[in-house]
């Protein structure tokens, strides 16, 4: 199966907002999922400027944007991408 990346926003408002939480999501995946989701930290990602800041944090899941992204959402986003939603 091809690799999902998920970019998970750390700048400032992304931050405030709970980006940080959302890291744990690497311990809470599926065990089919360890080796095909790469977790990475990015710095600002620019779509609170872009967007409604109140929609932070931001994560991008292979480039889909999920605003208001908690750890509940995101998994959501992997298992769509995996069905090939």
């Amino acid at each position: 199966m091809k690799k999902i990346l998920v970019e998970i926003c750390t700048g400032t408002t992304c931050h405030v907002m709970g980006s940080e939480a959302i890291m744990e999501i690497r311990d809470m995946l599926a065990s089919r999922f360890k080796d095909i989701v790469e977790i990475k930290a990015t710095s600002c990602i620019g779509l609170c400027r872009e967007r409604n800041a109140e929609q932070a944090p931001f994560v991008k899941v292979n480039g889909r944007v999920v605003p208001e992204a908690n750890l509940l959402r995101v998994t959501q986003m992997i298992n769509e991408i995996e069905r090939g939603d």
